[in-house]
């Protein structure tokens, strides 16, 4: 029992508690691109060193995205940065736009049900858990997309471009869609260094259903090493395989055929099971172990559904952060074109505006985004 107590203690000793910096994995992507893609012929090698450090290091993308393309990037960093008042006026509206869906919206849903419902979720009714579901899949967008506005906008102060993200990931109609929509940068990094490696669609059926599956375990893997993530995107990819399978072989001889009320009770059906799909998955995603998913899913089976722990400023981001995501692009567009046209004194009022309702809304504590994770 001594000599057992004395390894147990010795191991203990040597153990090292690393802390890994904030956003390893995107920048490690990052870099695998370029040699990737050196590797390939399609890019050449930058000879100066500073350079490729810039890019991998470059700021407003450092820790949690959008992963950037050595071929976007680098071309950008070697010219000397130009910026006009309309780049700039976008940039300033992006930033704001970022931070209302972070703070507003995402931080709120986690400081008054999501993180509860998380650490006690034996407390709330199935009816809350199934709403505390929907906040979360409303927060994670918002916390991740409001993320990669903020950093489009600083990139686009420095006169740089960076790619879109996110594309209303919540429209999709099956999950390929979605993962064409959502964490866009990741799905074609994926997609190009480790689908088409494995071999794609080349070799067959069966083998294009593989690639998807054993794409999207490692990119449930990329998240972190934790059961949860390895299910979540193994889950991901069967779905994956699914929808490919159910388009390559029954929509072309039927889907093409069917009137316009018809396709549209169908596209709301499939928008309808993807939701959910994806909803419940998030559930994992966000859950500390498997065992912790399964209760949570347990509590909701019980179908109890009375509402206590729901408070009004809960219901007012989740309306207010559906709405804006449901609403047609069009009038997303027209209010970036209003705002950028605004002369400066209006526009610099709006953003002070706005920055002291989110500090009366969240303070000076509000969450971390959850991508740093990652």
């Amino acid at each position: 029992m001594e000599i057992a107590s004395l390894f147990n203690y010795k191991l203990e000793a040597i153990q090292l508690n690393l802390l890994l910096p904030v956003g390893i994995s995107f920048y490690t992507f990052q870099s695998l691109s370029y040699v990737i893609d050196v590797y390939r012929g399609r890019i050449q090698p930058t000879k100066n060193y500073l350079l490729y450090l810039l890019f991998v290091s470059f700021f407003p993308q450092l820790v949690a995205g959008p992963i950037v393309r050595a071929s976007t990037l680098l071309p950008q960093l070697k010219k000397e940065p130009v910026i006009n008042s309309e780049q700039g006026s976008e940039g300033l509206y992006l930033i704001v736009r970022g931070l209302i869906k972070k703070v507003a919206i995402a931080d709120l849903l986690a400081l008054n049900l999501v993180d509860r419902m998380f650490d006690f979720p034996e407390r709330f009714s199935s009816l809350e858990l199934i709403i505390g579901m929907y906040a979360y899949t409303l927060q994670i967008y918002c916390d991740f997309s409001g993320y990669t506005d903020i950093a489009r906008g600083s990139a686009k102060l420095l006169g740089i471009e960076l790619p879109e993200n996110f594309n209303l990931p919540y429209l999709s109609t099956n999950i390929r869609e979605f993962w064409r929509r959502w964490h866009i940068t990741l799905s074609t990094w994926l997609r190009d260094y480790l689908y088409i490696s494995l071999g794609g669609n080349r070799k067959g059926r069966i083998r294009t259903y593989l690639n998807l599956m054993i794409t999207m375990l490692l990119g449930g893997l990329w998240h972190g090493a934790s059961w949860t993530f390895v299910i979540w995107g193994g889950i991901h990819g069967i779905l994956l395989a699914i929808t490919r399978y159910w388009q390559d072989t029954v929509p072309g001889r039927w889907l093409k055929d069917l009137t316009s009320w018809k396709a549209g009770i169908y596209n709301f059906v499939a928008w309808f099971f993807c939701f959910h799909a994806v909803s419940v998955l998030w559930l994992l995603f966000r859950s500390d172990t498997f065992t912790q998913f399964l209760e949570i899913l347990s509590l909701i089976s019980r179908m109890d559904l009375y509402i206590v722990n729901i408070s009004w400023i809960v219901w007012v981001a989740l309306v207010v952060g559906y709405a804006g995501h449901y609403l047609p692009s069009k009038l997303w567009h027209k209010l970036e074109y209003g705002f950028i046209r605004l002369p400066s004194p209006v526009m610099g009022g709006i953003i002070a505006l706005s920055l002291i309702f989110l500090y009366k809304v969240v303070g000076l504590n509000p969450s971390p985004f959850i991508y740093f994770q990652f």
